[in-house]
Formats: C-alpha cells, sequence, structure tokens
C-alpha cells in the first residue's frame, strides 16, 4: 500500500526525528515545504523524502538503504548526509555546500538528470555509486575515497 504525508513548514529544531514507512500505518512518500534538519537530526528508512521549494538542510540527515530523495529543486546541505544506500532521483540539485559532508557508505544510485555539485566534502568509506540516466557529479572539493568503494558510470557525466 502506497501512501504520503505532508510535512509543511519543514524539519527543523534540536532534536532526532525518524521518517520512515512500513507499508500500513506511516506514508512512504514524505513531501517537505521548509527546511530540514537544521540543528537537529533526521533519519529516512525505507521511505521517500520528496522537496517541494528550494530550501536548506542543516545538521544531520541519515539516508538508509531503502530510501530516497527526490524532487525538482535545489536543497543546499551545509550539514552532514550520510547515505547508507538507496537512490537520488528527479531533476532536483542537492548540493554539498562549503563546510557540509557527504560521507556514502552503501550502494547509491544518482540518476534522472539529477545534478549533483560538490562544494564541500564528500567521503566515500565503502560500498557503490553509479551514476545514471543523465545525473551528473561535478567536484569542485574533496572528494576522498577509501576502502574498496567502486564507481559505475551508466549514462551520466562525472566532472572533477
Amino acid at each position: 500500500m502506497h501512501r504520503s504525508g505532508a510535512l509543511a513548514g519543514g524539519l527543523t529544531g534540536a532534536g532526532q526525528r525518524l521518517l520512515t514507512a512500513d507499508g500500513l500505518h506511516a506514508p512512504s512518500v514524505f513531501t517537505v515545504t521548509g527546511d530540514i534538519a537544521s540543528g537537529g537530526h533526521l533519519r529516512v528508512g525505507s521511505a521517500t523524502l520528496q522537496t517541494s521549494g528550494d530550501h536548506t538542510a542543516g545538521g544531520e540527515v541519515l539516508l538508509n538503504t531503502g530510501s530516497s530523495l527526490s524532487g525538482a529543486d535545489t536543497l543546499p546541505f551545509s550539514g552532514t548526509l550520510n547515505w547508507l544506500g538507496g537512490m537520488m532521483t528527479g531533476t532536483g540539485t542537492p548540493q554539498i555546500g562549503t563546510g557540509g559532508r557527504w560521507t556514502v557508505a552503501g550502494s547509491v544510485v544518482l540518476q534522472d538528470a539529477r545534478k549533483l555539485p560538490n562544494e564541500g566534502t564528500l567521503i566515500q568509506t565503502d560500498g557503490s555509486v553509479s551514476i545514471q540516466n543523465g545525473a551528473t557529479l561535478t567536484n569542485n572539493a574533496t572528494m576522498d575515497l577509501r576502502g574498496d568503494g567502486a564507481w559505475a558510470n551508466a549514462g551520466g557525466p562525472a566532472d572533477h
């Protein structure tokens, strides 16, 4: 069963929030219309976090295996994004801003003309990164590739 929910005004403030979908009681698509995780922590598990409008993400965001980030808007990350698996879809632009930090530690997919500019620090500790269907990764700062992670280009340019 597919359910959806709207989170008007965003997810901000101190503390920890968990978005998850069990298929029966919780939405599996959460649409956020405001800033995300400013000063707090947001964990997304087995659900889609869809942005609506240009907003910012600070604090700490955790995308667990089975989760996805989608939308057609710009989402600058100034805090930490820990991406443990799943995908980023849509035509939006999540940005790793100056001082921002993204850690990849699982099998992740960047697809559907998604643009990912890195102006901060992108760290891959393990897992694989697949760039597909016209998605673009542009590195203008630091990429730290650790461990035995793999990169695959399945139709998307990478600019470094």
